[in-house]
């Protein structure tokens, strides 16, 4: 009767105790004391009035002016949702209405160019990593709870996701982010002073990539910065290995091959992860001190491996041999043993013609 009456908060269960307890035999009774459970009977337009709310709230974080929200109230009303079981409705209008305003930051973002899109990107990103730490903070309750339960994705990395959805993937801004990253590393590799400290904002977009995840940093930044860097070094080692009319004796290019390396590490440094860096370096490697380029220095009449040799050219040849075995799959050492041994077997074979020359005419005398 106590459990049933009205305004009770407490209900009362009985069991049979176990030994020790009061009662015939050592047993008595036992009394689990459990909240009483009240019915909640929401308004009809309880979940339409509480997600207008937080929708307002989401709008003014986004808007930056959060001033006059109390985040207190706005965690009580996504946590009420979540219990009353409208977790899954406040989910999914959480995850339209954050896509919506990257939507329409994407196109406030195509609208510039050069530096000026960066400055953009840079700062509705930063803009927007502030916004969904707070939206994250409001909705704590649905991330613990519902999104773990229902194997959804939790806020933060839904941001991250929704912001290359509909923003980084948005042709434009791909196209855009892509051009000016290149042409920054473009000026770079060109030896231009201005760019030789980097630029801050290429970094931060760069960063920022990763940040979205290194899938995304791969198809945005490093991969296009690698196709160009062979571009960029095959056409170095074309202009400076032209056959038959080289610009570039074998030291002056081995020293270009060391230069290089250098430089595209510093590269790295400047706008890129160091997970890159031995990718860029493999570009350069392929394109200036591959097989083919490998062929022409060594033989290379006046200054190759042959006439280092005969001039006792130390230096050189340290050169030749360091930057050679950096060469694909060693195919710069490979040549020069085999430079070596075919030249040792034509020598052997001069000096053993001039040996028995001189024997026969010995003879014959």
């Amino acid at each position: 009767e106590a459990g049933g009456r009205a305004g009770s908060s407490m209900a009362f269960r009985s069991g049979r105790g176990g030994p020790g307890g009061s009662g015939a035999n050592g047993s008595g009774s036992r009394y689990r004391i459990e909240p009483f459970r009240h019915r909640v009977d929401l308004p009809a337009d309880y979940k339409e009035k509480t997600w207008e709310k937080l929708a307002t709230a989401i709008a003014c974080i986004f808007d930056n002016n959060p001033s006059k929200l109390s985040f207190e109230e706005l965690y009580r009303c996504a946590y009420n949702m979540v219990l009353h079981k409208f977790g899954h409705f406040l989910y999914e209008n959480v995850s339209s209405t954050v896509a919506r305003h990257v939507e329409t930051v994407g196109r406030r973002v195509e609208t510039k160019s050069g530096e000026a899109f960066l400055q953009e990107l840079v700062h509705a990103w930063s803009e927007y990593k502030r916004a969904m730490q707070n939206i994250r903070d409001i909705l704590m309750y649905m991330n613990k709870t519902f999104v773990k339960q229902h194997s959804r994705t939790p806020v933060h990395e839904l941001g991250l996701q929704l912001w290359h959805e509909h923003l980084l993937r948005r042709p434009l801004v791909a196209k855009m982010t892509r051009e000016v990253v290149l042409a920054a590393v473009l000026k770079f590799r060109e030896g231009k002073p201005e760019s030789k400290e980097g630029n801050p904002l290429v970094a931060q977009v760069t960063k920022m990539a990763m940040e979205i995840g290194p899938a995304v940093y791969a198809a945005l930044v490093e991969r296009p910065v690698q196709e160009d860097a062979k571009r960029f070094y095959r056409r170095v080692s074309q202009e400076s290995l032209v056959e038959g009319q080289h610009t570039m004796d074998c030291r002056r290019y081995l020293e270009l091959v060391q230069r290089s390396l250098g430089e595209e590490g510093e590269m790295v440094d400047a706008f890129l992860f160091e997970s890159s860096k031995p990718k860029m370096i493999q570009s350069v490697e392929q394109e200036m001190i591959g097989r083919a380029q490998v062929d022409i220095l060594i033989q290379m009449k006046g200054s190759g491996l042959l006439f280092q040799l005969s001039a006792r050219d130390f230096a050189a040849l340290g050169l030749m041999y360091r930057t050679l075995a950096r060469s694909p799959e060693g195919c710069g050492h490979a040549a020069m043993v085999d430079l070596l041994q075919a030249h040792l077997k034509d020598t052997g074979a001069k000096i053993m013609r001039q040996e028995c020359k001189a024997a026969a005419e010995t003879l014959q005398l």
